[in-house]
């Protein structure tokens, strides 16, 4: 194997290490906003309720990459996101598309 090839394993590695802190600290940063929100609204009728159908809302984590909101009424059946989870699967989903395809 020359070095060429084993620089690039240590360079692909090196990078999927920041791509994991990075999520790490979106996902704090996620959680900490939902908490605050929680604590703020926790006696809210509306608190956990789906925007659609008003149905209390489940949250379901995905690959313990990020935690969404699903409205479990068959009808409607919305996922939902609070403050960062987009940001945090989207740049997941860079980042694995990146190591599959090498971009």
């Amino acid at each position: 194997m020359s070095d060429n090839v084993k620089g690039y394993s240590r360079e692909d590695e090196y990078f999927h290490r920041k791509d994991q802190e990075l999520l790490a600290k979106l996902r704090e940063k996620a959680e900490a906003q939902k908490a605050q929100l929680e604590a703020k609204n926790e006696k809210k009728d509306y608190w956990m309720r789906c925007p659609k159908c008003g149905s209390v809302l489940k949250e379901e984590t995905y690959g313990e990459i990020v935690a969404v909101d699903r409205c479990p009424s068959k009808a409607c059946g919305g996922i939902f996101f609070d403050g960062g989870e987009l940001e945090i699967l989207l740049k997941a989903k860079q980042s694995l598309l990146g190591r599959i395809f090498g971009h």
